[in-house]
Formats: structure tokens, sequence, C-alpha cells
């Protein structure tokens, strides 16, 4: 099998779930649904980290072993360009939605805490 095949089936779940975040992301503005029920501050950020939390789970879980630094770089870079691509996109072409540099911040964050979680799972393993 084909190695660019190989990745592409082992990293599925990390390609459905980044086409998920790509659709949740750049939904019209005023199509957004407005929950009244949620007053959290900032809640839309509590939303980007937790997206890119659980995608950088995703892109790390194909491996059944600890991964070599290279491939921790790969996860964070894949995780950022993906936030800072879709913040572009809203900000010049979404109808009633901003771009928002705490949104990339957050993205950043979710996915570094899940690379983090990622590490101490195989250091708790290894005990």
């Amino acid at each position: 099998m084909p190695e660019t095949v190989k990745i592409i089936q082992q990293q599925k779940y990390t390609l459905l779930w980044s086409v998920f975040v790509l659709f949740a992301c750049l939904i019209p503005g005023k199509e957004i649904p407005q929950v009244s029920f949620i007053t959290i501050p900032h809640f839309d950020k509590i939303v980007h980290f937790s997206f890119y939390f659980i995608l950088s789970l995703l892109f790390l879980q194909p491996s059944k072993k600890p991964l070599n630094t290279l491939y921790y770089f790969a996860d964070i870079l894949y995780c950022l360009v993906l936030g800072i691509v879709i913040e572009f996109i809203q900000h010049h072409y979404i109808p009633n939605r901003e771009g928002d540099v705490f949104d990339v911040l957050a993205n950043f964050m979710g996915s570094i805490f899940g690379l983090f979680i990622f590490a101490l799972k195989f250091k708790n393993n290894k005990r």
C-alpha cells in the first residue's frame, strides 16, 4: 500500500474532525444557533479550545507508541495552520464573522493541551 494512502487511512478520524471543525467555524454569523441558557463569558473560546484539543489527540492517536519530536511538532503545526486559515477565511469571506487572534490562541492552547495529555498517557504507561 502506498505510504500516502496508509497515512490517510491512519488519519481518517483526524481528517473527518478537521472537516467538521471547518464547517462549524465557517457558518455565517446569522446562521449560528443562539443558545440563551449558556451565559458563560467567552464560551466560544472554550469551544475553540475543545475543537483543537480533540483534533490534537486524534492526530496523535494512530500511534500506539511514543512519538518523536518531529511528529509532535507536525501535530501542533497542523492545528495552528488549520486554525489560522479558518480565521483568515472567516475574516475575509464569511458574512457576519470576524477573524480573532484570541480564537487562534484558544486553538493553540487546546492543541498543546492535547499533546500534553497524549504525552502523559505514554509516560504513565511506561510505569
